[in-house]
């Protein structure tokens, strides 16, 4: 454990919520005055600190300009309740992907074509970044874990891996149909490490048309109308080119899913494409 991950509170001045981030907080450090997001965590017992540096350490090493960075854990005691408060600092970002979907789709605003580009390759090179240096998957790649940048250009992904501490599903959508038998969909008792490009697929389809598909969906279902619809709406708006890439991350139904170097020749065609 390194232990460089826990700072000590004292250094720093909580400020206000975050406007856009709900359960988010700006945290400044005294001395830098360095803005972070801070996010808090109660708990009675506190052992759950060592979880928490287990699950926040592989975030902690990460170095990508498209993968939020993570700063440290503080804690102190709640003088109101005595319960022991996690402060988890990330990198200030504005808002999520999610959110800006749902505005989007709410004025019927789409991505422009160069938009939906810085969109792809941001995630894209995150995702490939983690596969190439770290052997590793996101394994939590949904609209609420991509952050976005105060001027809106660079998307970047959060809370990688994070499982352990987790009881909910996760999306059912966003894995692969053939696998559906094998699993009961639980962050802690699945392993995800092979579906990242599937679910970057579904992903990519969800927000070229601004509809996001209920977690229990099957992008495969009644013979195939619901991704073929989603995909001929994403080329009729942003090219062939980025549907064949979309069809390259889905796979066959998710049966031999190519790896993300491996997709690599296809998003550079989508990327050097000038046709808008």
């Amino acid at each position: 454990m390194s232990l460089s991950i826990i700072k000590d509170i004292n250094d720093f001045i909580i400020l206000k919520s975050h406007f856009q981030l709900p359960n988010f907080y700006h945290i400044q450090n005294k001395l830098s005055t360095v803005v972070y997001l801070c996010k808090i965590i109660e708990s009675k017992s506190h052992p759950i600190l060592l979880k928490l540096v287990e699950e926040f350490e592989w975030l902690f090493q990460c170095s990508h300009s498209n993968i939020v960075g993570f700063y440290g854990i503080c804690e102190k005691i709640n003088p109101l309740n005595n319960y022991f408060q996690f402060f988890l600092l990330y990198e200030e970002m504005d808002y999520n992907l999610l959110d800006l979907v749902l505005l989007r789709k709410e004025k019927n605003s789409y991505f422009s074509s160069i938009e939906m580009k810085c969109f792809v390759s941001n995630i894209f090179e995150a995702l490939s970044y983690l596969e190439r240096a770290h052997a590793r998957a996101n394994n939590n790649l949904k609209p609420e874990n991509i952050l976005i940048s105060k001027n809106g250009a660079i998307f970047k992904i959060s809370d990688i891996g994070l499982r352990k501490m987790r009881t909910k599903r996760f999306p059912q959508k966003y894995i692969p149909p053939n696998i559906y038998n094998n699993t009961d969909f639980l962050y802690y008792s699945y392993d995800y490490m092979n579906y990242d490009i599937f679910n970057f697929g579904v992903l990519i389809l969800e927000v070229a048309t601004l509809n996001f598909l209920d977690e229990e969906a099957n992008i495969y279902e009644d013979n195939e109308l619901i991704k073929l619809d989603l995909l001929q709406e994403t080329k009729e708006r942003y090219g062939n080119l980025l549907g064949e890439f979309v069809e390259k991350c889905l796979g066959n139904k998710g049966l031999a899913l190519l790896s993300f170097k491996e997709c690599r020749k296809h998003f550079q065609e989508y990327m050097v494409d000038f046709l808008y």
